[in-house]
């Protein structure tokens, strides 16, 4: 799990693709336990909801937490009249991840590995 510091999420609602409005927080008293950061994309020619950031603290994870996040972010792409829903993965362990997004009817599109090296002199 990667953490996102306040400038990334910051930058994330500041695009103009960002649909506050359409993104859900899961809370467990005053904590956040959860999220889903959706924004407007486009497959196709056609409007699809996209889930930028999908988060689950560690405790709350295997308690169908990120599913209830996902459905009722499709709910809110729905309810908007889109297409289609669509979200990137990036994880160091796809496998892990595969089968929620397959059990809720997400297909694999496209797949994008970045490799690095660094170079010290």
């Amino acid at each position: 799990a990667t953490q996102v510091c306040r400038r990334q999420w910051e930058d994330s609602l500041a695009r103009a693709e960002a649909r506050p409005q359409w993104s859900w927080v899961a809370m467990d008293g005053e904590q956040v336990v959860g999220y889903a950061l959706n924004s407007l994309g486009e497959y196709d020619g056609l409007g699809e909801g996209w889930t930028d950031r999908l988060g689950v603290r560690p405790m709350w994870r295997r308690h169908h937490l990120g599913e209830v996040l996902l459905v009722a972010s499709m709910r809110s792409f729905l309810d908007e009249g889109l297409a289609g829903a669509g979200l990137g993965l990036d994880t160091e362990d796809p496998e892990t991840s595969l089968g929620l997004y397959e059990h809720l009817g997400y297909v694999a599109g496209d797949s994008v590995v970045l490799y690095g090296l660094r170079v010290t002199g």
